[in-house]
């Protein structure tokens, strides 16, 4: 019974399509930028009380990060593959 479950559902959310293709504007190779309200929803789902990484940054301090913070690192996050560099600090 588990594998038959198993079975139908694997069925039922597979794709044979591959990821959407976003057309750009003809020569432009430029990726599109982050949205605000895309990095804030990152933000809060991220877990509570998780260790802080190499970085030194836990999930609950960029929770609370005021408006403007999460503005700059929005750009930040927009300038990292539009630039083509990554940063390593």
């Amino acid at each position: 019974m588990e594998n038959e479950i198993q079975q139908f559902y694997s069925k039922l959310f597979r794709s044979n399509r591959g990821p959407p293709v976003i057309a750009s504007p003809i020569g432009m190779e430029i990726p599109p930028p982050f949205l605000l309200e895309a990095v804030r929803a990152a933000f809060r789902s991220f877990p509570n009380g998780k260790a802080a990484g190499d970085d030194k940054i836990t999930a609950d301090l960029l929770k609370s990060c005021h408006d403007n913070v999460i503005n700059l690192l929005t750009d930040r996050f927009t300038k990292y593959p539009q630039s083509e560099k990554v940063s390593e600090k």
